[in-house]
């Protein structure tokens, strides 16, 4: 049995990175977590179509290896403010056994950095 033990950020490294194709079905079991839906079906040619797109950010929290959440960030373009854009945040979610710990705190911290 795998067992995964609680993140201290400070106790143990959280990376933040991009999603790639094969996250999938570990941003599915975590959707899964968020939604009690038996529809959510998430497509590696999605996630990897994602990776490259200039205006959406599917990002994951990787810990010891394992992806322990993710979020989806969406840069959109505004008139109010000349031609700064704003962000939308959305599918926040850390599994269960990871709360707690800062991690989405540090998905939601890289977000503006990505909005520029």
């Amino acid at each position: 049995m795998n067992e995964v033990l609680p993140i201290s950020p400070l106790a143990i490294p959280c990376a933040i990175r991009r999603a790639t194709a094969d996250d999938a079905p570990a941003i599915e079991s975590l959707y899964r977590e968020l939604v009690s839906d038996s529809l959510i079906r998430v497509l590696p040619e999605q996630i990897a179509a994602l990776s490259e797109a200039s205006v959406s950010f599917l990002l994951v929290a990787e810990s010891l290896g394992i992806v322990c959440g993710t979020a989806l960030l969406t840069v959109c373009p505004d008139a109010m403010y000349q031609t700064q854009p704003f962000g939308v945040v959305e599918n926040v979610i850390v599994t269960l056994a990871q709360r707690g710990g800062g991690i989405g705190r540090l998905l939601l911290a890289t977000a503006p950095s990505l909005c520029f």
